[in-house]
């Protein structure tokens, strides 16, 4: 394997931390977390760590003392994965990756997590994802207004995985081929999601798809139109259907626009989406694949 430091973050209950320690373990490398640190500071503050974060946007003090540790970090013998929201931007050569998930699963994994002592104390996983929801929106205009750089944008990174249904053993695995392959000089497929995630974008006769039975390990890319956090097959859909009927976890797709890009002819992304999308499709969808989605998306129809 190669020596070079691997940089994590991503949205708040992507499981950031959990990855990073099973890819130490694998890689007998030496684990970092920023958000350790963070929470360690709250409770000696008294708050938590959503206050932390409103505080420090007044009291640089925090940020700097974090941020010297991590770029300390550059100067180590060791090789090492971090846990870190910026570290990204201050580890010189990184390989640097960003975990997203679904809002609602990171409620649920927060709430259930009782290592996060220091978390603002809500039990509902609505009220609890919008708590994150903030809280990452605070980060996010303290770093841009501090560093100039948009920690969500996601072309800062090198690999992408949605961490909402695929286990940490999946995911891990996939980082780690992917690891090995960018050390090698090998292009990698950017965007990582499981099949399970994706959402028909138009009315297919889903039980048609499935045909072929290794479309899904072939070279063609399923690509996708995203609306939010939501992504939506405009391509691929044999693939992603055989996908899911093989159970292969995570599958590379190219994310051709979203929200109010130009998807092609002049549409948005969200206007093909708004157009097209139709929810008995995904019902035909999920019936085909004997799965149900964990939640519809909520679209504007402008039929």
């Amino acid at each position: 394997m190669p020596n070079l430091n691997i940089t994590i973050t991503g949205d708040l209950g992507s499981g950031k931390s959990t990855i990073a320690k099973a890819l130490c373990q694998a890689l007998n490398y030496k684990y970092f977390s920023t958000g350790t640190i963070q929470r360690q500071i709250a409770r000696e503050k008294g708050m938590d760590t959503l206050e932390l974060n409103y505080f420090s946007e007044k009291n640089g003090d925090i940020d700097k003392h974090i941020d010297d540790l991590v770029i300390a970090l550059n100067d180590s013998a060791d090789s090492f994965v971090i846990d870190s929201r910026m570290a990204w931007h201050f580890i010189r050569n990184s390989f640097k990756i960003y975990l997203t998930v679904n809002p609602l699963t990171a409620a649920n994994r927060v709430i259930a997590d009782s290592h996060r002592n220091n978390e603002p104390i809500i039990e509902d996983a609505y009220e609890k994802s919008l708590n994150l929801l903030e809280r990452r929106a605070a980060e996010d205009k303290r770093f841009k207004a501090k560093y100039g750089v948009d920690c969500g944008d996601l072309n800062n990174f090198d690999l992408v995985i949605d961490t909402s249904i695929p286990g940490i053993e999946d995911i891990s695995n996939l980082i780690l081929k992917l690891y090995s392959e960018q050390a090698a000089g090998t292009p990698l497929n950017k965007y990582w999601v499981s099949p399970r995630s994706l959402y028909p974008a138009k009315n297919r006769a889903a039980g048609e798809l499935r045909q072929t039975p290794n479309a899904a390990q072939q070279t063609g890319m399923i690509e996708v139109l995203k609306l939010g956090k939501d992504l939506f097959i405009v391509n691929g859909e044999q693939i992603a259907s055989e996908a899911i009927a093989n159970k292969i976890p995570l599958v590379p797709v190219i994310i051709k626009a979203k929200d109010d890009e130009d998807a092609g002819d002049g549409d948005t992304a969200a206007h093909v989406i708004e157009t097209s999308f139709d929810l008995d499709a995904v019902r035909e969808w999920e019936q085909a694949h004997d799965f149900q989605f964990e939640s519809y998306p909520k679209i504007r129809q402008n039929h």
